[in-house]
């Protein structure tokens, strides 16, 4: 590690220690804190691998710089401005949760509902990687091939549109079910809610993915933090329980992948480990150092990007090249950073204005959701998802927090409100409108 790694590790953990000494008292309860969580490890993480001998390196440490330079600056002034942000035990002693029977009936049919989409979408794959690990019928080598046969095989089965309902809208509606049972002061079924978790758990990590596993833990314990003033401490045992199954699976699907030569609870916490400081900074290094020979695309790859959401449409191709590029083949994929992606879309300018924009607008709907006093509890969770996938973007275009379910968060509280003025006629108060 020379000089220059050392100066822009520095710097940019001055910038981040800046940014979470004006936002301490929220916690990680904010889209901005969170980015700044999740891309600060990023961005440490690639300035480590960095070789300044080469211009793409050297360009990659000024854009970096760069971005969290705007990022900051601009979340700053909002956060400085206008009304003061409540502290974060205020805001959660002040806030007034309610679960009504409609959002419970509105709750469940969610829940069922793509609770089906899921078993449809696995039936139309022909496996779950949950349900064989418990079977013991695949190998590591069998179950890669299965799961890049899913997403880049010759069928097309539209992963990305049951994704939304598998990745998002189950394990979403389950925290709600769970959570309703203390706001409404109902007694839950245990082993009624440890088999649903069950099915919730094995849908999400069934393709054998385990990004989305890890959202589901972290939306869990950021919802629980919200509603402390409902809980006693005893009612942890269920979220240990959760944490127990998330690091069994966890070190179970690295060991079917591949990943990992050993399972148990250290075989996993070190996979863990590897693909949050290594993996991610590795393949973003190198997928600037792809992209930075092609030019600026002046907007098309994202353009290209989000013309594959309309089924048949392959959409941008450029991870898929950048995997070939490092491993040899294009069965797979690796995205370049969020600054590395606007720098491939727009140049050093677009770094600059875009990510100022993205730290004024972050701290904004931080500023305007600890600013409510009143929220239904399927709003709380939506928020908490949606601010999750808003501060996990760590790489690809803006698509990419469409593809993980931003989108969907955002049409699942619109049709909640339908739901309810068509049902029964009630307005819904939203912190979106």
């Amino acid at each position: 590690m020379g000089v220059e790694n050392i100066l822009g590790l520095t710097f940019v953990g001055g910038i981040v220690a800046t940014q979470y000494a004006l936002l301490k008292r929220v916690r990680l309860y904010s889209p901005h804190s969170l980015f700044l969580c999740f891309n600060g490890v990023m961005a440490v993480g690639i300035f480590v691998l960095l070789d300044f001998t080469l211009d793409a390196d050297l360009i990659h440490g000024i854009v970096i710089v760069l971005f969290f330079l705007a990022f900051s600056i601009a979340a700053a002034f909002v956060v400085l401005s206008g009304s003061n942000i409540p502290s974060y035990s205020q805001f959660v002693a002040g806030l007034d949760v309610r679960h009504d029977a409609l959002d419970r009936l509105f709750v469940l049919l969610v829940f069922y509902v793509s609770l089906a989409a899921s078993f449809y979408y696995y039936y139309l794959v022909g496996f779950n990687a949950v349900f064989l690990l418990l079977s013991g019928g695949v190998g590591s080598g069998e179950l890669i091939d299965l799961r890049l046969a899913a997403y880049s095989g010759d069928e097309y089965f539209a992963p990305g549109y049951f994704n939304q309902f598998k990745n998002t809208l189950l394990p979403l509606s389950f925290l709600c079910l769970a959570f309703g049972y203390r706001i409404s002061g109902h007694r839950a079924n245990g082993f009624v809610l440890v088999v649903m978790l069950g099915l919730v758990v094995a849908m999400v990590a069934g393709t054998g993915q385990r990004a989305f596993l890890v959202g589901f833990l972290i939306c869990g314990l950021m919802v629980r933090g919200l509603l402390n003033k409902v809980f006693r401490v005893s009612d942890g045992h269920f979220f240990f329980l959760l944490i127990l199954v998330f690091f069994a699976l966890f070190g179970a699907l690295s060991l079917a992948l591949g990943r990992s030569d050993q399972g148990g609870a250290v075989a996993a916490f070190v996979q863990l480990w590897d693909r949050i400081f290594y993996e991610q900074q590795y393949g973003a290094l190198h997928a600037f150092r792809y992209i930075e020979h092609l030019g600026v695309t002046l907007g098309s790859d994202w353009l290209q990007d989000f013309a594959g959401v309309l089924p048949g449409v392959k959409g941008s191709d450029l991870q898929h090249l950048i995997h070939e590029r490092v491993y040899g083949t294009s069965r797979g994929t690796i995205p370049p950073s969020v600054w590395g992606s606007i720098y491939y879309n727009f140049g050093l300018v677009g770094v600059v204005v875009i990510g100022g924009m993205m730290g004024a607008f972050y701290s904004w709907v931080a500023k305007m959701f600890l600013g409510c006093r009143q929220l239904s509890l399927v709003e709380v969770v939506s928020v908490v998802y949606l601010f999750y996938y808003l501060g996990a973007w760590v790489g690809g275009g803006p698509m990419q927090m469409v593809n993980n379910g931003a989108l969907t968060v955002v049409l699942l509280l619109c049709s909640r409100s339908l739901y309810r003025a068509l049902v029964a006629g009630v307005g819904s108060r939203s912190i979106f409108r």
